[in-house]
């Protein structure tokens, strides 16, 4: 799939994010991952790749890649909310509640009023409240917590 991805798109960021929301809207999760791992590659900085890719591993119920993408984000940029709300969100998924809350413990450190501005969605505040209540109180994740990717 990468490799049609990439004949597709060129070496253009733009047509790589839009062909990303037009597999997945065809229903080409996979596709649209693919598509997504091509923004990265050409935007490492660009939180928008790592974001679209963990949500499609997430999709796709591959909770252990999108924890490996948002942590590659989070290792880069630490001090954006983006890696660490993206890394508890798959924590989460894959039942791991107290590392969840450590993830959300920072971006709450970084941005005290991010969830209640940007978490609306799936995965979102509801899913936090209930790490919350399943965790208790964590210390904040730091990039030590993110392992090595």
């Amino acid at each position: 799939v990468a490799g049609v991805v990439r004949l597709a798109a060129g070496d253009s960021l733009r047509a790589f994010r839009n062909l990303g929301w037009l597999l997945e809207g065809a229903g080409s999760v996979e596709g649209a991952l693919a598509a997504f791992q091509e923004v990265i590659r050409l935007a490492p900085d660009s939180a928008d790749g790592y974001d679209n890719a963990v949500t499609m591993s997430l999709r796709l119920k591959r909770p252990d890649e999108a924890l490996r993408v948002a942590a590659a984000f989070a290792r880069r940029h630490p001090e954006r909310v983006e890696g660490w709300a993206r890394a508890g969100v798959a924590a989460n998924v894959m039942g791991d509640h107290v590392r969840a809350m450590r993830f959300f413990g920072r971006v709450l450190q970084l941005d005290p009023k991010y969830f209640g501005v940007h978490w609306e969605q799936p995965y979102g505040l509801g899913e936090y409240r209930g790490s919350e209540q399943r965790a208790g109180k964590q210390p904040p994740a730091t990039v030590e917590d993110l392992g090595k990717g």
